[in-house]
């Protein structure tokens, strides 16, 4: 299994100092950077593109809290299943459904910049909260709250996606309104 953490020696931890994360990936990508192997053999050339291409990969995912948290919960067997009850599962899944069905209410009724830069705040103070919450809830080995938090943040970063290509939509359609009345 793919392992990002291991690319960059770092042990398996949600988290990670983000600056020191760049300068290992910065020192990597330039060891094994395909421009380095111009003078090498096809197979060298190819070997060192792949291996470019996986260290590209594990940055993406380890810079990214949420793709690090899906990545550490899969290197701890987990996948998304329980050998627990199922119960808190259950409960976290309505609860998540609920808020994500308000946010999306929300999001559909407003009709001004100004509320859905208010919605953007609200869901970006959640996500907040909710990295803090998962880096508890990795270091307490509580699998039942990390995979709440994991799906909590997902549809929280879903819904910000959707809001902020709303608000983008509704400014252009008044700039637009703007240069026809001129």
């Amino acid at each position: 299994m793919f392992n990002a953490y291991e690319m960059f020696g770092l042990k398996p931890v949600f988290s990670l100092d983000l600056e020191k994360l760049e300068e290992t990936y910065i020192r990597t990508i330039q060891q094994i950077h395909p421009d380095q192997h111009v003078y090498r053999s096809a197979e060298e050339r190819k070997k060192a593109l792949e291996e470019a291409a996986k260290i590209n990969e594990a940055y993406r995912i380890l810079k990214d809290p949420l793709l690090r948290a899906q990545h550490l919960w899969g290197l701890e067997g987990c996948g998304y299943s329980f050998e627990t009850s199922r119960t808190p599962e259950i409960s976290a899944s309505s609860q998540i459904l609920m808020e994500s069905m308000a946010f999306r209410e929300s999001l559909e009724e407003a009709v001004c910049p100004e509320k859905i830069g208010q919605l953007l705040q609200e869901a970006t103070k959640n996500m907040d909260l909710i990295l803090t919450e998962l880096h508890a809830a990795f270091e307490a080995h509580d699998r039942v709250k990390a995979h709440t938090l994991i799906e909590r943040l997902g549809y929280l970063r879903k819904f910000a996606q959707e809001a902020q290509e709303k608000l983008w939509f509704l400014e252009d359609e008044m700039e637009e309104k703007k240069g026809l009345s001129h």
